[in-house]
């Protein structure tokens, strides 16, 4: 796995704002890691929803 890493590959989307949503992934031939960060519905303070 560490030799790897020489080999990964990153991408990104999104704003970098505390209430955008946002996407990153890390790939190489051993390793798969991706986070998904959709637009926050409860994070607002002034939201009549609760999770």
């Amino acid at each position: 796995m560490v030799r790897s890493l020489n080999t990964a590959q990153r991408a990104k989307a999104g704003e970098t704002k505390d209430d955008s949503a946002f996407y990153y992934r890390v790939h190489s031939p051993v390793v798969l890691i991706e986070y998904d960060a959709q637009a926050p519905l409860f994070w607002n303070e002034n939201s009549t929803s609760t999770p």
